[in-house]
């Protein structure tokens, strides 16, 4: 981790606003929170098809995080809206991580990005999508509501051979050019290319959405801004291999330290996942042994009965093959006729 500006403060409640580039940013992200141990206190914002995935699913759903349903984005609003009430309710200094682009970028969604924003008179840009104000709006309006004043961090993530490469659709999340950019496939395979930049700032909630007369517009032309300097950042990056000095200060070289424990604990986390998975099929077994062993008895005298039958059936036809010693000629053209 490449780590510039200011990270977040662990003892206050945040929402951190980020790039949304590869579907392994949250866990970059994440990494960032751990970095000043924020870790604990992380609730990413992501589409609840995630929490389908084994072990990994199961995780996010223990970490809570917010989980939002595909097929309904309407109730997304509420669902960010009802998590962040609750946990300043709770007095957690819960930091939500929120992608406002709504998806990773690639070609036909970044076609789309720049037709809605030209339509509405908003900034298109070339390295990423037109952000969405609804998710940030509700964050910091529930945090509000709960007489909690959040910080807001501007977050702007770049992988190393980053050239600005806009995938097409079909490519998923491969890539042709910025083959260093780890998507969670090379992660689980040690894959994880070799530096991820993460520039960082601060915004008071106030400045962000003003509790007097902010609104949804308010918010959009902040946004906007911030993402113009996204745009900025991501275009030196892509020339120079790193953000400029000039615009993010000094930045720090963070490599996590290796974690026997941490893989100890995967390996416990992952037997006894293959064990809770295969405990059903064999709790199964166990239960169709008996029944099968108490079918076989009740079926032996009838599989004996149909044997003597089989052996009798057999036998027959030998004993009508061999004809009488003796045959009468007169008899023999009724015999051929039967």
């Amino acid at each position: 981790l490449v780590l510039s500006g200011e990270l977040p403060n662990p003892a206050a409640p945040g929402v951190l606003i980020a790039n949304h580039q590869m579907d392994t940013d949250w866990l970059y992200l994440w990494e960032v929170a751990r970095a000043v141990g924020a870790h604990g206190n992380v609730k990413v914002v992501l589409l609840g098809d995630i929490a389908n995935v084994p072990v990994m699913g199961w995780g996010i759903r223990l970490f809570e995080f917010v989980l939002l349903d595909r097929y309904n984005k309407a109730d997304a609003t509420r669902q960010i809206a009802d998590a962040a009430r609750s946990f300043a309710a709770d007095g957690v200094p819960a930091l939500f991580i929120l992608f406002p682009e709504g998806t990773v970028i690639c070609d036909r969604m970044l076609a789309k990005s720049k037709s809605f924003a030209r339509g509405r008179g908003r900034p298109a840009f070339e390295r990423l999508l037109s952000p969405r104000v609804a998710g940030l709006h509700a964050a910091v309006a529930a945090f509000r509501a709960a007489g909690v004043e959040p910080l807001v961090y501007d977050a702007t993530v770049a992988y190393s051979s980053y050239t600005g490469e806009v995938p097409t659709w079909e490519m998923g999340y491969g890539r042709e050019t910025d083959t260093d950019i780890p998507n969670l496939v090379k992660l689980l395979k040690g894959r994880a290319g070799e530096s991820v930049h993460v520039h960082c700032a601060p915004f008071a909630a106030a400045d962000v959405l003003p509790p007097d007369g902010g609104d949804a517009a308010t918010l959009e032309g902040w946004l906007d801004e911030r993402w113009r300097e996204k745009e900025a950042l991501l275009g030196a990056f892509a020339s120079e291999g790193a953000f400029p000095s000039s615009r993010v200060g000094r930045a720090h070289a963070l490599r996590p330290p290796r974690r026997p424990m941490a893989v100890a604990a995967c390996l416990v986390i992952a037997a006894w996942s293959v064990g809770a998975t295969l405990l059903p099929l064999v709790l199964l077994l166990c239960a169709l042994v008996p029944l099968l062993l108490l079918g076989l008895c009740c079926c032996s005298p009838a599989i004996a009965c149909a044997g003597a039958c089989a052996l009798a059936a057999r036998s027959l036809p030998s004993a009508v093959a061999s004809p009488p010693a003796a045959v009468d000629e007169a008899s023999e053209p009724l015999m051929k006729g039967d």
